[in-house]
């Protein structure tokens, strides 16, 4: 019997592993077919839905199969139903550590396809919808339909197909600040998986199995009762005063909130970047969706409110703390808070943002008409005239850019801070438009790069911080096109804005580098931040100085590095070798992105 139970045992965590193994497998293959098929981020968080509702169920069943029989081979060889009850908490157990670690990168994937879909949206490279729609297990699936993104199946108009004249993908840079909101979700998100045996399934186990089940018969018969029960009741769920049905209906909430948390907050984040202030509320507004969701479709809210939400969603430590910063309201409830405060009311009972309801398919989205609208009449930035010297104060960063800054700034000076004023080549036409987005402790300044057509070619965006009372910056990446590229557009802007950061007293500015930047930034005099990644990339030149010049002279060599700049200019023989490291260090390399920061007038220009 213990052979058995061994072997059954060691069977189950086979199978354990191999729905690890096909979950990664599925996931690496979506991101090549994505790429390869040029997949919209909006379908693609609608895959990884599904590949996460998949996963939580088959793990589910896989770990219940494995403690209904385990359970029963007890009850068999003469055990009690306390102990068989005790072994199904051990397996079942197992269940959400086992699904953590794939589905908090699930996690990670949605929220950083959403930062990219609403960054597209914002900046308007396109104007498809960002909500989407999954089949339920209810319905019946068939291969044409298996998938569909919400307002992309339109007819196409007759007639010959316009190019598209905004042809590159300009993306946003994460940052730390996505980081913590990704740790954040992570750590909220799992409060729901993480319980779910011990809150909504032990109990009810032990009300359903008790040994009033095996009463009267043998120990095959008892053994027998007590599998079928365990797998009847595994595969349910009932929460109290809450969803009540089958395991893979709930899963399938599960996933799709936990979806819908993610993408929400990451659009919310571009939205916020880009300076869009005002979103709605959006539903399919179809056969599924409910009266508290018809209600909210097309509520607007400003960004500045969705922020402060997901600030008190990101601060709760348990259910009970979400719940008060998140709380699904009724329809009726919810239309009275409306009809009395409006929009205000709403934000303030917690309805900015959605879900509102276990398996809510509702997002946040922006009209075209609702983008920060671009001067399309303004001269360009190589044109521009000056200030007088007497301008008013400007209001476009409100309270927060005072506290910032210290003081109102005029609206020559912000421009000059985003650096609207760079001088451009001869025969461009670029026209920057600065926009602002206000933040608790920090203003964000994006600038969008237009064409003679007032197409988005690029973007980037400052960061500026106020800390213990001095203004620092970061520097987000740099985006264009690949037709502009090597222009000099870039590398004006940024020696225009590192003039304005010295007139206006900017302490410090900071940013992370990758790639060519690694070296750009080191040899402009950037100082590396990390320890860790200082004493990684001295170690690893060494390394890489050695099969060219000896293990001895490049010893040599390493002890004449004083700072990061020096690595930037070593030069071997005719050899650049500084440049060639920095720009050739592995992807994979702890020191990939290198965080770097300088003051502004130690700042060589480019």
């Amino acid at each position: 019997m213990k052979v058995a139970a061994l072997q059954h045992s060691l069977a189950c965590e086979c199978c354990a592993q191999q729905l690890d193994i096909l979950h990664d497998v599925i996931a690496t293959s979506e991101i090549s077919i994505a790429k390869a098929l040029m997949i919209s981020e909006v379908a693609q968080i609608a895959r990884v839905e599904m590949r996460m509702r998949d996963y939580l169920t088959l793990k589910w069943r896989n770990r219940a199969q494995e403690a209904a029989a385990r359970a029963g081979a007890i009850v068999k060889a003469g055990g009690s139903v306390s102990s068989a009850l005790s072994a199904v908490d051990k397996i079942m157990g197992k269940w959400a550590p086992e699904v953590k670690k794939r589905i908090t990168a699930d996690l990670k994937d949605v929220y950083e396809l959403a930062r990219k879909a609403g960054w597209k949206k914002a900046t308007g490279q396109t104007k498809a919808s960002l909500q989407y729609v999954v089949p339920n297990f209810t319905e019946e699936i068939d291969a044409g339909r298996e998938l569909r993104v919400s307002k992309a199946d339109k007819k196409p108009k007759k007639g010959p197909k316009k190019p598209d004249r905004r042809v590159a993908e300009v993306i946003p840079t994460l940052d730390q600040l996505d980081e913590n909101a990704v740790r954040d979700l992570q750590q909220d998100q799992m409060l729901w998986i993480g319980k779910h045996y011990s809150k909504n399934v032990r109990d009810t186990l032990r009300r359903a199995v008790t040994p009033s089940v095996i009463e009267g018969v043998g120990h095959d018969e008892a053994g027998k009762r007590v599998a079928a029960a365990l797998k009847a009741e595994l595969g349910k769920v009932t929460v109290p005063k809450g969803f009540n049905g089958s395991a893979e209906k709930y899963f399938e909430g599960i996933a799709a909130n936990t979806a819908t948390n993610a993408r929400v907050r990451g659009q919310v984040r571009s939205f916020s970047d880009i300076g869009v202030t005002i979103y709605e509320i959006v539903n399919p507004m179809d056969d599924r969706t409910t009266e508290i969701c018809a209600y909210m479709n097309g509520q607007q809210f400003r960004v500045t409110d969705a922020e402060k939400q997901i600030e008190k969603l990101s601060a709760a430590k348990n259910p009970a703390q979400v719940k008060r910063a998140h709380p699904w309201l009724s329809a009726a409830k919810a239309k009275a808070i409306g009809a009395k405060g409006g929009a205000k009311g709403l934000t303030k009972a917690g309805l900015a943002l959605p879900p509102y309801h276990f398996r809510c398919r509702s997002t946040v989205d922006i009209s075209i008409e609702a983008l920060p609208k671009l001067d399309r009449d303004a001269p360009s930035a190589a044109s521009e005239p000056k200030a007088p010297k007497a301008a008013p104060p400007s209001t476009r960063l409100g309270d927060i850019g005072e506290k910032v800054f210290g003081r109102k700034l005029t609206d020559a000076e912000i421009d000059s801070l985003i650096g609207t004023k760079a001088k451009l080549l001869p025969g461009q036409s670029l026209t920057l438009i600065a926009r602002e987005s206000a933040k608790k402790e920090s203003v964000t300044l994006g600038a969008g790069i237009l064409d003679k057509d007032k197409n988005i070619v690029g973007t980037y965006s400052r960061e500026f911080t106020r800390k213990a009372g001095k203004v620092d910056v970061h520097h987000g990446a740099f985006f264009i096109d690949k037709q502009f590229q090597n222009s000099g557009i870039g590398r004006n802007i940024f020696n225009a804005q590192i003039d304005a950061y010295v007139k206006q007293g900017i302490n410090k500015v900071s940013l992370e580098a990758a790639e060519v930047g690694k070296y750009v930034w080191t040899k402009a005099g950037f100082e590396w931040t990390d320890r860790v990644q200082v004493a990684d990339v001295l170690k690893g030149l060494e390394k890489y100085l050695s099969p060219k010049v000896g293990a001895s002279a490049a010893k040599k060599i390493m002890s004449t590095i004083q700072s990061p700049e020096d690595i930037a200019r070593l030069v071997v023989g005719k050899e650049r070798v500084g440049k060639e490291f920095l720009i050739g260090r592995a992807s994979k390399d702890p020191s990939s992105h290198i965080k770097m920061a300088q003051t502004p007038d130690k700042i060589k220009r480019l």
